[in-house]
């Protein structure tokens, strides 16, 4: 989906990039100036080629990189706006909804592989404990009776009181050695989703007996909690609880009270930090950051491709910007602008060039006495009035020639651009016809209208019919869908 989105920045970046080569062979052609105009290159004048070259390569390139990372901010805000909700509506719903689990006996026949000499080289040779309503996958056959429905009486306490979900594995032998444990266990979390959807609460203890290693992998909401430093020492709490629960007891092949002991603790932080992990507040700052990061790589992205809006427009004759001289008049603009200010969605600015030889052509002169040694002298001075007429100032005003109209978009109003005539005048409204109801799709009706060329449309949109909240139960044959970035710690024995 991200390379989908990417796509056409990378092809935008590409037609800029030629755009930017056309105008350059074109200046390069008339010397700088203005299209059609008599080369005015002298022979102790050097275009130096390689450097515009290279400063077009790096605005081009640049504005690729902020192109990507716009996407990628706009599409990490709306998972995190996605997320906050769905939180705040369970933390609203919590004393409303009744979690129903059912017991259901671990069957060792069906998971267990007795031999010590099996080595699992995939994700797909681990079967997922969730198939027969469990949490522990024992194919080294390491693990007592006892110690399995322990563990599993502990996940589904667990997952009733916080959502969180904890799976064990233990397996013969990996093909790849200590070094391959640490990425088969981010793929196999991935591959089964443990954890919830939104909160990312979960955790994965997986063990190999003849590699002498276990790694403990978390989602991406524990990272913090599970990673924090404890008071007075620079270890984690993740480290130091495998250190002194599981790795002692491993150490000396006593498999069922090692990871017993692990999941025990383990359970306990998870129901210690449920409060902070559920808390939507996370989440909402993450989305207030992330609309910041948009809206300036937004603003930058616009600076390097277009300029920056608020930019006066550039002269036709010497190709400088203008400077503002005052707010345009109802008269000097054209029918459909003169709309845009009535209806307060555009504000218009007239701008002049002040620079010699392109002032001369719309200023007026006005003429100064002054004395000096006891003679009298007269200075011509040109003033910022305009000394055209309205339709004249308008056609150069079109044509950027001495003048030019800088458009400030009101981004506040309600009124949108025509499709027929352009122009910001269009005003929508909706309407839902038919609410979407829980056995039913629903309806939306709207009608825009605009208020210059009097072009009206009317769209209908369905809206999705509503689901029931699901609860979470010990029948479900499947993980809850969390994720994890690779977070976890291990330790060898």
């Amino acid at each position: 989906p991200i390379q989908s989105l990417l796509w056409p920045q990378f092809a935008a970046s590409a037609c800029l990039g030629t755009f930017i080569r056309i105008q350059h062979r074109r200046r390069a052609a008339t010397g700088g100036g203005v299209q059609g105009a008599p080369k005015r290159f002298n022979q102790r004048d050097k275009y130096d080629f390689r450097s515009t070259r290279l400063r077009r390569l790096k605005q081009r390139m640049a504005a690729t990189f902020l192109a990507g990372l716009l996407l990628l901010s706009l599409v990490a805000g709306e998972s995190f706006r996605a997320r906050a909700d769905v939180l705040q509506a369970r933390l609203e719903q919590k004393e409303q909804i009744e979690y129903v689990y059912r017991e259901t006996p671990f069957r060792n026949s069906l998971l267990a592989i007795r031999s010590r000499g099996v080595i699992v080289s995939s994700v797909e040779e681990v079967p997922s404990p969730r198939a027969i309503g469990g949490w522990v996958t024992d194919m080294a056959g390491i693990l007592d009776e006892g110690t399995v429905k322990k563990v599993n009486a502990a996940a589904e306490n667990i997952r009733r009181r916080t959502g969180a979900e904890l799976a064990v594995v233990t397996l013969p032998r990996l093909d790849g050695g200590k070094k391959a444990l640490k990425p088969f266990a981010t793929k196999l979390f991935n591959s089964w989703g443990i954890g919830d959807r939104y909160k990312n609460n979960g955790v994965l203890v997986l063990l190999s007996v003849a590699d002498r290693r276990v790694e403990v992998e978390i989602g991406k909401g524990l990272n913090s909690v599970f990673n924090e430093r404890l008071t007075g020492s620079k270890d984690r709490w993740l480290n130091r609880m495998i250190d002194s629960h599981m790795l002692p007891e491993l150490g000396m092949n006593r498999w069922s009270t090692g990871v017993l002991s692990g999941v025990d603790a383990i359970c306990s932080k998870l129901i210690q930090v449920d409060s902070i992990v559920s808390s939507p507040e996370g989440y909402r700052q993450a989305v207030v950051l992330s609309i910041c990061l948009s809206a300036a790589l937004t603003v930058s992205v616009l600076a390097v491709l277009f300029g920056l809006p608020w930019q006066t427009p550039k002269c036709l004759r010497c190709e400088k910007r203008m400077s503002r001289l005052r707010d345009a008049m109802q008269d000097e603009l054209s029918p459909g602008a003169q709309m845009e200010m009535s209806v307060g969605s555009v504000h218009y600015i007239l701008c002049g060039c002040r620079r010699p030889g392109c002032q001369d052509t719309w200023a007026k002169t006005t003429v100064e006495a002054s004395q000096a040694h006891r003679r009298i002298s007269v200075r011509l001075r040109r003033s910022r009035e305009i000394s055209q007429l309205d339709e004249s100032l308008r056609a150069r005003a079109e044509d950027k020639d001495g003048l030019g109209f800088l458009k400030e978009i009101s981004w506040l109003s309600r009124y949108s651009t025509c499709r027929a005539c352009g122009y910001r005048t269009t005003l929508t409204s909706s309407q839902v016809v038919v609410p979407a109801t829980y056995e039913s799709d629903g309806l939306r009706i709207s009608t825009s209208n605009c208020s210059f060329c009097g072009a009206a449309s009317t769209e209908q949109q369905i809206l999705q019919r509503l689901r029931r909240p699901s609860s979470n139960s010990s029948g479900s044959s499947s993980f809850s869908g969390g994720s994890s970035s690779g977070g976890g710690s291990g330790g060898d024995f």
